[in-house]
């Protein structure tokens, strides 16, 4: 009996740490709502498709996630952000179907949500090669920035940590080769070896509350590796 009442009771704390998780996320949601645009001030346009990285979800303010530091960098630039909390890449390819209007550059901020669903890396890449194909005649450049390593994530126990590290790996070595075969998108890798990477490093600063999503100085980081890519096309 006592055994059973000890199972019940982790249980319970297991479900409430899992709601305080959900509620910290809608409270960083809300926080960026909704996601950063702008009206620049040329003619070039950029089109943001993602998830919640997209959105921006665990930036302290709408100005500090990817999109917003990209409008900082480049105010001339107009920027269009359709990104949505929780979608897959699967998810993106049937709105793209909606899609209207043509693009200087497209950035697709998708797969991870992917890859959380344990969807494997082969298939998550066959979709998102498959959805920078159904954006060519949208655009002519098409970005892709996946998460690095959801592996690092606060917010999992070691055995998930290991597992996710493994799947994102393989995604970034497949992404890279991908991108490199096929010229259909161009592949902002950010994936580092836990002992190289400054999420495990210092996690408390660059993930966000819920111990999931970056936060401002993670996207910063983010925002560092894809810039490089900007400026060339």
């Amino acid at each position: 009996m006592k055994q059973f009442s000890i199972i019940i009771l982790a249980v319970l704390i297991t479900a409430l740490l899992v709601n305080i998780n959900f509620f910290k996320t809608l409270y960083l949601i809300a926080r960026v709502s909704p996601p950063y645009e702008q009206t620049g001030s040329g003619d070039k346009t950029l089109l943001i498709l993602g998830d919640s990285t997209g959105y921006g979800t665990g930036a302290s303010r709408r100005t500090e996630s990817v999109a917003g530091l990209i409008g900082a960098a480049y105010p001339e630039l107009s920027i269009i952000n359709q990104s949505e909390n929780g979608r897959t890449a699967k998810k993106l390819r049937r709105d793209i179907q909606k899609l209207e209007g043509k693009y200087d550059t497209i950035l697709l901020q998708i797969g991870a949500n992917d890859l959380l669903r344990h969807t494997p890396p082969a298939e998550v890449v066959v979709e998102i090669e498959g959805i920078a194909v159904d954006l060519r005649k949208h655009t002519d450049r098409v970005l892709v920035l996946t998460s690095g390593n959801i592996g690092a994530a606060p917010r999992f126990n070691v055995t998930k940590k290991a597992a996710y590290t493994d799947s994102f790996r393989i995604y970034d070595q497949l992404m890279q080769s991908q991108a490199m075969k096929t010229g259909s998108f161009r592949f902002v890798s950010q994936f580092n070896e836990p002992e190289d990477d400054p999420f495990v490093l210092e996690a408390e600063k660059n993930f966000s509350m819920d111990g999931l999503h970056p936060s401002s100085d993670g996207y910063a980081l983010w925002f560092k590796e894809l810039k490089q890519h900007l400026k060339e096309i």
